[in-house]
């Protein structure tokens, strides 16, 4: 619509006061024109990318592709773990939607993140889990039951206590272990609480079934 307007502005003014007069009428149009192409061009791309952003579920893995480049296929044996949160966003007081942010964490301890906006995240979230989490769990269990010290992101544990901050807690001193609004929440006995978001805790599931699992 700028573009045509402007044909018209130059047309007219060339035919009552010359090419100058035409120039100069027209340039803003034109000027409009390629700004409003250049913002429908990105947008168009941007369209693009977010229509070719997939991930699919099989059996013996998945495939991710974010965007225009090829995908990328990976085995489940590919991964060491997991972090999700869900985020619940208001707008005055009303609950409008969940923002889900999760990463899977390769053997090389590199880490996929995956597209907030993908349709059916959770859902995607929970087959991920559900292929995961068995092959992870008797492996970290035996390890656990030895006493080998386990981190997961800023807290380790083992048989005997969790690890913070440096600091060595034994379980005794523990009174509670829950997750509360995007935390972990851990309460002692003898010093305040301590938080820990969830988003920063691979395996977090894992990490409270070893915990209930494997401490008498």
């Amino acid at each position: 619509m700028p573009f045509g307007y402007g044909l018209w502005r130059s047309d007219y003014a060339y035919a009552r006061y010359g090419p100058v007069a035409a120039e100069h009428w027209s340039r803003p149009w034109y000027f409009l024109a390629i700004v409003a192409a250049g913002i429908f061009l990105l947008l168009g791309l941007y369209r693009l990318q977010r229509s070719l952003t997939s991930v699919k579920v099989y059996r013996n893995g998945l495939t991710i592709r974010t965007g225009i480049g090829r995908a990328r296929n990976f085995e489940w044996d590919d991964f060491q773990g997991i972090t999700s949160s869900a985020i619940q966003e208001y707008f005055f007081g009303l609950p409008i939607r969940n923002t889900f942010r999760t990463r899977l964490i390769l053997l090389t301890g590199k880490s996929i993140k995956l597209p907030e906006r993908l349709q059916n995240l959770s859902e995607l979230i929970s087959r991920i889990k559900a292929h995961l989490y068995p092959r992870l769990f008797p492996k970290l269990l035996a390890e656990f039951r030895s006493g080998a010290w386990m981190a997961f992101g800023p807290v380790a544990i083992q048989s005997r206590g969790l690890r913070l901050d440096k600091r060595e807690i034994s379980w005794r001193q523990v009174k509670q272990i829950d997750v509360r609004a995007g935390m972990l929440m851990i309460e002692f006995n003898d010093r305040p609480p301590q938080k820990l978001p969830v988003d920063r805790i691979p395996n977090l599931e894992l990490v409270l079934q070893l915990i209930n699992q494997g401490i008498p």
